[in-house]
C-alpha cells in the first residue's frame, strides 16, 4: 500500500551527507525547493532532511563564511520520522502529521522513497470517493450502542454506499458517527427516502454535498 503512493528515490533530488550547508543551500535554491532528504554516499541510509529555512536563519546571524565549514547534516530534521513499507495506511496518516513529505525505509531500514503530504491527500480523497460528485451523510450514532448493526440493515434497503468511515468518540467533546459516501448512481427519491427514514427512526443526521 505504501509503496503504491511513494515516490521512489531514483525520482527524488537527494542532499549528500558530504557536503557543505552553502552547497546544500545552493543545491535546493537550485531546485526550488523548501527542503530534501539527506543520505550517506551510497543513498541507502537516511540521515534526516533538511530545510533550507533553517540555513538561511543560521547564515543571517553567523555569515555566509560559517556554512561554507559547516557541513550540511548540522542541519537535520525529522531524523526519526519515518514510515515502513509494509506499514498501514493508518500509521502513516498518523506519523506524516505536519510534514511536507514521509520518509519510507524497507524492511532492511533502507531508504526506497517519500510520500508526499499532497499526494496522500489525493489518494484518501480518490479512496473515500471525495473526487467525484457525491453526497455525504454523517450519522450521529451515540445514543445507541447497536446503532450501527441496525444502521446497516437500513442503508442495505435504500442505497448502495461507496464507502464509509467510523469516527469513535473522542477526548475533544465529539460523539460516534458515521460519515458515508453515496454516489451520483443513487438517485434523488432513494437518497431522499433513506435521510427521511433515518430521520423517523430519531437518528441525527448532517448532509454535505461535494
Amino acid at each position: 500500500m505504501i509503496e503504491q503512493i511513494m515516490v521512489p528515490k531514483k525520482d527524488l533530488l537527494l542532499i549528500p551527507e558530504t557536503i557543505n550547508s552553502l552547497d546544500a543551500l545552493d543545491i535546493l535554491e537550485e531546485n526550488n525547493l523548501r527542503n530534501a532528504p539527506v543520505v550517506d554516499p551510497t543513498e541507502q541510509l537516511f540521515r534526516g532532511n533538511i530545510y533550507k529555512y533553517h540555513i538561511y536563519k543560521h547564515g543571517f546571524h553567523n555569515g555566509k563564511e560559517d556554512l561554507e565549514t559547516r557541513r550540511a547534516t548540522s542541519f537535520l530534521k525529522n531524523t526519526t520520522r519515518i514510515i515502513h513499507t509494509n506499514d498501514s495506511i493508518y500509521q502513516l496518516i498518523f506519523a506524516i502529521r505536519d510534514l511536507p513529505y514521509l520518509t519510507v525505509l524497507n524492511e532492511n531500514n533502507t531508504f526506497v522513497g517519500v510520500v508526499y503530504h499532497n499526494h496522500l491527500l489525493d489518494y484518501l480523497s480518490q479512496a473515500w470517493g471525495a473526487s467525484k460528485n457525491v453526497r455525504m451523510l454523517k450519522i450521529d450514532l451515540s445514543k445507541d450502542r447497536n446503532a450501527l448493526k441496525k444502521l446497516t440493515v437500513l442503508l442495505l434497503r435504500y442505497v448502495d454506499p461507496e464507502t464509509y468511515q467510523l469516527f469513535q468518540e473522542t477526548d475533544y467533546n465529539t460523539s460516534s458517527y458515521v460519515f458515508l459516501v453515496i454516489g451520483p448512481e443513487t438517485n434523488s427519491v432513494q437518497y431522499n427516502g433513506l435521510v427521511l427514514k433515518l430521520r423517523q427512526r430519531n437518528y441525527t443526521v448532517t448532509e454535505y454535498n461535494w
